[in-house]
């Protein structure tokens, strides 16, 4: 019994000392440093002020070249808490690096269902001590871009797809479909996710066909609902193909 409640207590350790240093290295002296504010930011910002201010719902950000509204509701809400500061827009991605960190740990028991519990939670406690002590996640979170919130939105769609794929429900895979289509609302590279959630049906097909037979239908329904969540994108690429190309 001594031997596990050490165990269990070395796990705490490592999972506040990881979240310590992420909360630290996010928001410490966020107002200050870095200095100045990024053009992409101070539009963002500004599309997040008339959302506040004016009622204006935007879904394709003009200045930004891409159907990224996501970050613009974000802004706009800690806008709201917070008042329009130069942290402002940083307080929303460092608190989804914070998030993000946290999300290693259940996202990596999920995705390694079929090893024993030691070495899941310990992927899981490595990736969280990665991803809290990265120096280009550290400035990420810090500059107010949307990426760490696509970061997040990726960490959650691997996670409920996971758990759908080894435990079933069509909740699960309704969830996972509806994280899906989420990074497709928050930055362009988001875009990916698409191939990456089809490259993953193809795998597990070829891997593991006796199992994919008997679920298929939940990636089927996952990307129904991602499909469905998405033909506000797909016909703004349509009447406006620039949306898509520009950038």
């Amino acid at each position: 019994m001594v031997r596990e409640f050490w165990k269990n207590l070395w796990l705490w350790i490592l999972v506040i000392l990881s979240l310590a240093v992420t909360i630290f290295t996010r928001f410490y002296a966020l107002e200050t440093i870095p200095f100045g504010a990024d053009g992409d930011v101070m539009w963002m910002s500004i599309d997040a002020a008339d959302l506040v201010l004016g009622g204006v719902i935007p879904h394709y950000v003009d200045p930004v070249y891409a159907p990224d509204p996501a970050i613009v509701y974000l802004i706009g809400l800690s806008q709201v808490l917070f008042g329009v500061s130069m942290a402002t827009a940083r307080i929303v991605t460092a608190t989804t690096s914070v998030l993000t960190v946290l999300l290693m740990l259940p996202m990596m028991w999920e995705l390694l269902h079929e090893e024993n519990k030691y070495f899941r939670i310990s992927a899981g406690l490595l990736a969280m001590m990665a991803v809290a002590s990265s120096l280009h996640s550290m400035n990420m979170a810090r500059l107010g871009h949307d990426s760490p919130v696509l970061t997040l939105a990726v960490a959650l769609t691997i996670w409920w797809t996971a758990a759908a794929w080894y435990r079933g429900g069509w909740w699960r895979w309704l969830i996972a479909g509806i994280f899906l289509a989420s990074t497709q609302y928050i930055y362009l590279t988001g875009r990916m996710m698409a191939l990456v959630a089809l490259a993953w049906f193809i795998y597990t097909l070829i891997s593991n066909r006796p199992q994919f037979m008997k679920k298929w239908r939940g990636w089927v329904f996952m990307g129904v609902v991602a499909f469905l969540l998405l033909l506000p994108n797909i016909i703004l690429f349509v009447l406006w193909p620039s949306s898509f190309t520009e950038r």
